[in-house]
Order: structure tokens, then C-alpha cells, then sequence
């Protein structure tokens, strides 16, 4: 049988009901009695187990280890991590806490925790039961990745850490549950300002350039939103284009010493890590900044109108099932009202830092 990886479904639980395990089957509706083998599995299919393991546990219960997987399959209740086991033995798993979303990042070889540090150091956690699950293997010309259920995606190693980042990000766009925004985030105490623009005006340049300066950089790519209106970065590593390199050296000297990756756009890029100390956590929105870049500009601040910043917010918002619900448009309308929305026009970064400071001392309530 050529099965992978396995673990629990998403949203399946367990609980003790009057002295008897019960099981519910989200996917389903439904209420299953528990048994002595998956009661006695039940931490490892949490965390993951490779089919090895499964096998000899099942075999061990003097049960057959197939016809069981068909039956936990049949009801719902474990998924295949990797179809298919051809990448070889999970070596090492990593445990991962991503904007609040568990998720299981499991190496096929250990030497893929060094090469993937950069991206997911700072996001360790102790072992738990996990949203999803990502299985990274590796041969000699590719890095590959397999998500719950899906088969093995292989990209060349020049593009080894951009291709985890995207899984780990349809993780989050999966499980997440909120409305997710296409912003840097940065924030100096209990406020925040998200700064938006179209792809190539500089929203991660600046937000690394505000970060090595009196602001923390939460996020450089992506935030989400609270139903209250609260705001947050996702703690990715801030992912720069070879364009910014030489802007950013006087912010970031340490950038220089980062290796180099190709996105799927052929972007050449290198990934800053993400501050361990820094804990992300949502807050009240002092300001929104809209982007507007181009050679010999005028330096300027503009004043925008509540309903400029909402459809500039809007432009790559992204939620799940790829709809704007009405909880999903209360959420961005209460961040929007709370917080003044400005455009700032420039041309270099150093003027784009002395603005965007300016429009954090002006945004003061």
C-alpha cells in the first residue's frame, strides 16, 4: 500500500462523554463512539505519524494495518499528508505557530531545517495538534512539497524557500478565518500602520527601512483583520527584490549576507529574518498609507477620503472562499473609520521614511 504521511483530519475532535470516547466528524455533522486504537493513537495522528509507524501500532493491536486506514479514511477521520511515499522517511518535524495557525512542517531530511531556518526560526513551537500539514522533501536537482491530500510539487532549489512560503501561506489563507489584507504592517506600541500599493511601490522596502528604524516590522507581505478592527502583520521574513538591495544596505547591512532565491515570477529575492523577540499581536490602526511611486515625484502627503482607503484595502483583500462577507466588510469598515488614510507620493526611500513618519505624528489621537 503506498501510503505517506497520515494524520488527523482538520477539525476532528475527541472527547470523553460519561466515561465513553466520542468522536465528531466536522466535514460530516457527525457522532462517532471512539475505540482502544484510535484513543491509543490519537496524540501521534495529531502531530503526524509516517505509515511505518501507523502500520506497526495497528499490527501490534493484532489488527490489519490497511483495512484500519480504509475504515478511519471511509469515516472521515485521518487524511494523507503525502499520497504517496516517494520521497523517503520523515527525519525531522517542525512545529510551527503562524499567525495563530498550528501547522506541521515535516523534513525528509534534517539538513532542510538549516536551509529553511530564515523562513520558519522564528515561528517554532513545541509539539500540538496541527490546522495542515507540509511535507518537504528533497533530491539532487529539487526541493519538493506536499501538502494534506495533494502530491508532491518539486521546484528547483534556487526556488527551495519561496515554494514553502507559498504553501505555508495557502495554509493561511485556508485556515486562518479572517479577512486577509495585501499590506506591510508596522507598529510602535499599541497602534499599527498598514502601508498598501500596487506590486512594485515599495510597501516592503519602506516597512524594512521603518523597521531598522522606530517602528517594528510585524509583517512586509500580508495582515489580516479583527472583527473589532484590529490589525496585525503576518511574521514572515521580509522578502526583498534585488531592486532594494542597495537602497536598504544603510537599514540593513546584515541583508547583504542572505542568500539569494527565485520566486515563480522570476523575481531574484532575499528573505530578512523575522525578529525572534518580536510577539505580533493585533491593535487599533493609527493610520493607513497608500503608496504612489515614480522617478523625479514631488514629495507629498495627501489626505484620502475613509472610502479611498476601504477600496485600496479592498484591491487585494483576500477571504475564504474568495468572498467579502458581511462580518468580513464590518471588520475592514471599523478599521478604516478608526484611522485617517494618506497617499504619499516619492521618489526616494529616504523621503519615503521622513513621510511616513510624519504621517504617524499627525495621525496622533
Amino acid at each position: 500500500m503506498t501510503v505517506g504521511y497520515v494524520s488527523l483530519k482538520h477539525g476532528v475532535w475527541r472527547t470523553d462523554l460519561g466515561g465513553a470516547s466520542v468522536l465528531f466528524v466536522p466535514s460530516r455533522s457527525q457522532i462517532l463512539g471512539s475505540s482502544d486504537l484510535v484513543d491509543g493513537l490519537w496524540d501521534r495522528l495529531s502531530v503526524g505519524m509516517w505509515w511505518a509507524d501507523f502500520a506497526s501500532a495497528v499490527d501490534d493491536a493484532g489488527l490489519d494495518p490497511e483495512d484500519v486506514f480504509r475504515d478511519l479514511m471511509n469515516q472521515g477521520l485521518i487524511e494523507e499528508v503525502l499520497p504517496q511515499p516517494e520521497t523517503g522517511q520523515v527525519a525531522r518535524s517542525l512545529f510551527l505557530d503562524l499567525a495563530g495557525v498550528p501547522i506541521g512542517l515535516h523534513l525528509c531530511d534534517t539538513r532542510l531545517g538549516e536551509l529553511l531556518h530564515v523562513l520558519v526560526g522564528h515561528l517554532q513551537v513545541e509539539p500540538r495538534r496541527c490546522d495542515d500539514h507540509i511535507v518537504v522533501a528533497h533530491r539532487a536537482d529539487a526541493l519538493g512539497v506536499a501538502t494534506a491530500g495533494e502530491g508532491v510539487e518539486w521546484s528547483p532549489w534556487e526556488e527551495a524557500v519561496p515554494a514553502v512560503k507559498i504553501a505555508l501561506t495557502d495554509c493561511i489563507l485556508e485556515h486562518l478565518g479572517k479577512l486577509i489584507l495585501h499590506t506591510a504592517a508596522v507598529s510602535r506600541g499599541s497602534e499599527a500602520m498598514l502601508i498598501s500599493g500596487e506590486p512594485g511601490m515599495g510597501k516592503s522596502t519602506l516597512s524594512v527601512a521603518l523597521g531598522a528604524s522606530e517602528f517594528c516590522l510585524e509583517g512586509d507581505d500580508i495582515a489580516y483583520v479583527e472583527a473589532d478592527g484590529r490589525v496585525a502583520g503576518i511574521p514572515f521574513p521580509a522578502t526583498l527584490k534585488d531592486g532594494s538591495w542597495p537602497m536598504l544596505t544603510s537599514f540593513r547591512p546584515d541583508l547583504e549576507n542572505q542568500n539569494e532565491y527565485i520566486r515563480p515570477d522570476d523575481e531574484t529575492v532575499r528573505y530578512l529574518p523575522h525578529d525572534p523577540n518580536l510577539t505580533v499581536s493585533p491593535k487599533s490602526l493609527r493610520c493607513l498609507v497608500c503608496l504612489a511611486r515614480g522617478d523625479n515625484q514631488a514629495p507629498e502627503i495627501q489626505e484620502l477620503t475613509p472610502l479611498e482607503g476601504l477600496a485600496a484595502l479592498l484591491e487585494g483583500a483576500w477571504s475564504k472562499g474568495n468572498q467579502l462577507t458581511t462580518e468580513n466588510f464590518e471588520a475592514l469598515a471599523a478599521c478604516v473609520a478608526s484611522a485617517p488614510v494618506y497617499r504619499i507620493t516619492y521618489s526616494d526611500l529616504l523621503t519615503a521614511v521622513k513621510l511616513a513618519q510624519q504621517v504617524w505624528e499627525r495621525s496622533a489621537r
